[in-house]
C-alpha cells in the first residue's frame, strides 16, 4: 500500500464519514468535456467541500492518476502541477557544464 493511498485512507476514517465521491455516480468525477457533455464543476464543488481534498489529491499526484476530478483538480491542472514541480527541482540544480578543476 502505497503512503499516499494508506494516508488517504486514514484521513477518510477520521473525518467519520465517507467523501461525497463514494456516494454519487461515478460519472460525476470522470466528466468527458472534451465532447461537450460533461462538466467538472459540480465534482470540483463538492471536492472543495471535502475532508479529504488535500489526501486525495496527493494519491492522485503519487499515483500519476491521468483521468477524472482528484482533490478538487482535473488530469489537465494536474499535470500543470506536476510541471510546476519539476521546473521547481530543475531551478536548484547545480550547473553540471561548469567543470571545477
Amino acid at each position: 500500500m502505497s503512503p499516499a493511498y494508506a494516508k488517504l485512507l486514514h484521513a477518510i476514517k477520521a473525518s467519520g464519514q465517507n467523501p461525497v465521491c463514494m456516494e454519487t455516480d461515478p460519472e460525476l468525477w470522470f466528466p468527458d468535456t472534451g465532447n461537450g457533455r460533461g462538466d467538472a464543476r459540480t465534482a470540483k464543488r463538492f471536492c472543495n467541500e471535502c475532508p479529504v481534498k488535500n489526501e486525495c489529491l496527493s494519491f492522485a499526484l503519487e499515483n500519476n492518476e491521468q483521468d477524472g476530478i482528484w482533490g478538487g483538480l482535473t488530469s489537465k491542472e494536474r499535470s500543470r502541477l506536476r510541471g510546476l514541480g519539476r521546473n521547481r527541482q530543475s531551478q536548484h540544480r547545480p550547473n553540471q557544464s561548469r567543470r571545477l578543476g
